[in-house]
Parts: C-alpha cells; sequence; structure tokens
C-alpha cells in the first residue's frame, strides 16, 4: 500500500496511487502544463471544469499525456 506522505500538498490526493517518489515529480508535469499550455477554463458544474489548452502539437501531447497517466 502506498502512503501520501506529501499531506501538506493539496495537489495530491491521499486517494493517490502514484509510489510516494514519484509524487513530487508528477505535482511539476501538472504544475508546468497548467503555467505554460492551459490558457483557460470554463466551469462546466460544481465538480467540472474545462480547460482550454494552447493551440499547438506539444501543448496537445503533454496533456493528453497527463490525462492518460
Amino acid at each position: 500500500m502506498n502512503l501520501n506522505l506529501i499531506d501538506d500538498n493539496p495537489w495530491v490526493p491521499s486517494a493517490c496511487t502514484l509510489p510516494i517518489e514519484d509524487q513530487p515529480l508528477r505535482v511539476a508535469e501538472f504544475d508546468d502544463f497548467f503555467a505554460h499550455d492551459a490558457v483557460g477554463l470554463n466551469r462546466l458544474s460544481p465538480n467540472q471544469l474545462r480547460f482550454e489548452v494552447r493551440a499547438d502539437a506539444a501543448a496537445a501531447s503533454r496533456a493528453a499525456s497527463l490525462a492518460v497517466k
């Protein structure tokens, strides 16, 4: 069983199943995506957001990679 040892980081939910040593790297990947590739968002409902991604192949590739991991 993996335990989340990054309790002070709200980006990592307690249900995260990534190995502990991979969690900071994953948080950094999402931070980079939101800082450089996500250019807008719309709240569709209280539990649903739609992100607008920069229109280039590299941004689309990073978004897809984050979605399937």
